[in-house]
């Protein structure tokens, strides 16, 4: 058979096909997902707003604080979604 040809299959093996693509289960993890990401990004949230709330009673210099609010928000997505998560969240922000 040539590289490029297709096939068609007869009825009968139509019919004893199995499906693989399940579409309640896909759009459950779709949803799913969904939420672990927003989740990740309320916890980086979270983690800045205190941060930034904490970093000057703590005598941190203003150019000092947005690289420690960062550093303070990065971990605790991280602890929340896992690494590959955050590094997908990561790359939809502007470089």
């Amino acid at each position: 058979m040539a590289e490029h040809e297709q096939r068609q299959i007869t009825d009968e093996q139509f019919h004893d096909a199995t499906l693989i693509w399940n579409y309640h289960q896909m759009g459950r993890n779709t949803w799913r997902e969904s939420a672990h990401v927003a989740i990740a990004i309320l916890a980086a949230m979270a983690a800045a707003a205190g941060a930034a709330h904490a970093l000057p009673s703590m005598g941190v210099g203003a150019d000092g604080r947005p690289w420690l609010i960062l550093g303070a928000a990065v971990p605790a997505a991280t602890l929340v979604a896992g690494w590959g998560r955050v590094t997908r969240i990561l790359k939809l922000f502007p470089a």
